[in-house]
Formats: structure tokens, C-alpha cells, sequence
């Protein structure tokens, strides 16, 4: 049955809403390609953690064996401003628990590369990674310490034994092909034998937030 409301709100009379509290702006999301402290790396001496080394020293890398560090920058990131990522061992041939930032990619070399993107080696957003044999996304993180290295070109360096971590060239596009969020996705739903457990935070880059 239709009803006729045409004058129910007739005397209406607006009212200004006043908010009483103001609006915080969430904070600036930084993602850097950087290794969070406690990171381990390969040297000639043994493993160093990553906020050990200064610019000269060497660190073992997949194509051009010890290689040395030609610059190094630390980013003390306030609490709320980056994401980490969780990787418990062995999942990325990680001989113990590893914790990468959010803007860090990952070297996956592996037959399923060469079938979905014709090429040998990709590099893996760790953003994207997300439900991977329990990679988890942590969050409610404090301040944070990361080490940024750069050397001469792009590397792809070990850390904590077996994981594969590319480092950028300041100067040059990655030689290696770049994978996207879906790209990623799907190279895992394959690597887990077609299973991947969904990503609750979604991948949301900085640049795109």
C-alpha cells in the first residue's frame, strides 16, 4: 500500500552538526626496499646482521658472489607509517623466522616462473605474499629501523641462508620481470599445488593509497 508523505516533514527544521572531536590524519605510509634490523646477511666473515655493516663491507649475492655495499642509509619509521611482512622458516628457503618491509620484493626462481611468465627469475612484491605457506602481514607495529643498502647495480642478495632479496639499482630499471599483485598471486596458487589462502589486509601500495 503506497502512503502519501509528502508534508510528514513539513516543519522540519534543520540542525548543524558540530563534530566533536576533530578528524586525525592517518599517517604517511612509508615502503622502502629496505631490511629491517636483525636482518642476517652473508660476508666473508660469516653472518652479520644487516645493521652491522658499513659501506665497504661485502655481502653474498646470487650472480656476483660477495659484492660490496656502496652506500647504506637507515630509516628509523615511525610507528604506523609501515607494514612488515612475517616469514616463517623455510618458507622461502629462510633458515629462521625472517620479517621483511612491505616495499621489499622477493627473487623467486622456480619452473612455474618460466610456464606462467616465460622467464626464469621474477621478483615478488612481499606485500603481495600474503597467505603463502603462513607469510602473514604484521601490524599495530611500533617504530621501526631499517638498513637500505645499495651497491654499484642491482643485486639480489641471501638472507638468513636462503632467502632470495632483490636490492634496486638507484640508476636503472630491475632487469628481472616485475610481478604485480595478481601476477603474484597466481605464480603462488601454483607454487601450493593451486591453494593460497586469502589475503585479509588486500595489497595496497603506498603510492596507490
Amino acid at each position: 500500500m503506497l502512503l502519501n508523505h509528502g508534508q510528514a516533514f513539513a516543519q522540519f527544521q534543520p540542525t548543524a552538526i558540530v563534530a566533536q572531536t576533530p578528524v586525525l590524519p592517518l599517517p604517511k605510509r612509508e615502503e622502502t626496499s629496505a631490511f629491517r634490523a636483525g636482518t642476517l646477511l652473508e660476508t666473508p666473515s660469516g653472518w652479520r646482521s644487516v645493521e652491522t655493516l658499513k659501506e665497504g663491507d661485502e655481502v653474498y649475492t646470487l650472480d656476483g658472489g660477495f659484492t660490496e655495499i656502496t652506500g647504506i642509509r637507515t630509516h628509523a619509521l615511525a610507528a604506523g607509517t609501515a607494514r612488515a611482512i612475517h616469514v616463517p622458516a623455510g618458507v622461502l628457503n629462510n633458515c629462521s623466522d625472517l620479517v621483511l618491509t612491505a616495499g621489499q620484493h622477493v627473487a623467486v626462481i622456480e619452473p612455474e616462473c618460466e610456464t606462467l611468465f616465460q622467464t626464469p627469475c621474477v621478483l615478488a612484491p612481499a606485500a603481495a605474499m600474503t597467505g603463502f605457506r603462513g607469510i602473514t602481514a604484521l601490524t599495530g607495529l611500533g617504530e621501526m629501523t631499517a638498513t637500505e643498502l645499495t651497491f654499484a647495480t642491482e643485486e639480489i642478495v641471501y638472507a638468513q641462508t636462503g632467502a632470495l632479496i632483490h636490492v634496486p639499482s638507484e640508476t636503472t630499471d630491475p632487469f628481472f620481470r616485475t610481478l604485480g599483485y595478481g601476477e603474484t598471486r597466481a605464480l603462488l596458487t601454483m607454487l601450493n599445488g593451486g591453494h593460497l589462502a586469502l589475503d585479509p589486509h588486500g595489497y595496497a601500495p603506498a603510492r596507490a593509497a
